[in-house]
């Protein structure tokens, strides 16, 4: 917004202008314009982008229903929770766990220790999301497990993950497991996963 001293200055230019009979524009005011219509033009182009008619990726809306509860569901809706029995994931945790729940806003299953102190956890997402821990103390590469497979300690337990196609297979297991039971469990839901 101009202050008092700009408008002055820009009344100033147009009195000058139209007493002279000059109706080309001024250096200063094609500077001006060509400002202008560099601020506008990405504007515009943001304002295209966001625009209502434009489309969503699927895994983008599916993330936003679960972020908005447009999509419910239960755990027996959750295919994630179906690839594995309470034994199977309790073998893989070392201690017994409950039934499968619907974890990490509908993109996972986990299934919690019957005791209450510790879990383990299935999630599938696409494969753009997949950050192995490389970095982490601990960290150990499974190129068996599949592609950028790895393992690594985490929070008492235990993380593994690898890429299956264009989706990211991650686990994690609590404190009562090991490294081979993660690795394990990683291994199977490999299997187990459609690409």
């Amino acid at each position: 917004m101009l202050g008092m001293d700009g408008k002055r200055k820009l009344a100033t230019i147009c009195h000058r202008r139209c007493k002279a009979g000059d109706t080309r524009p001024s250096l200063k005011e094609i500077a001006m314009s060509k400002n202008l219509l560099a601020l506008a033009l990405p504007l515009a182009l943001v304002a295209t982008a966001c625009s209502k008619h434009s489309a969503v990726p699927a895994d983008a809306q599916k993330t936003a229903d679960v972020l908005t509860g447009d999509a419910k569901g239960s755990a027996d809706s959750n295919p994630l929770c179906q690839l594995f029995t309470v034994d199977e994931i309790a073998s893989y945790e070392g201690a017994p766990v409950a039934a499968g729940t619907n974890a990490a806003m509908g993109t996972g299953c986990e299934w919690v220790h019957r005791q209450g102190q510790g879990d383990a956890m299935l999630q599938v997402v696409p494969a753009r999301y997949f950050e192995a821990a490389s970095e982490a103390p601990g960290y150990k590469e499974l190129p068996e497990a599949g592609e950028k497979g790895f393992v690594v300690p985490q929070m008492g337990g235990w993380q593994a993950g690898a890429i299956k196609g264009q989706k990211a297979v991650m686990v994690a297991t609590g404190a009562s497991s090991s490294e081979a039971k993660a690795t394990g469990f990683l291994k199977e839901a490999m299997k187990r996963v459609t690409g």
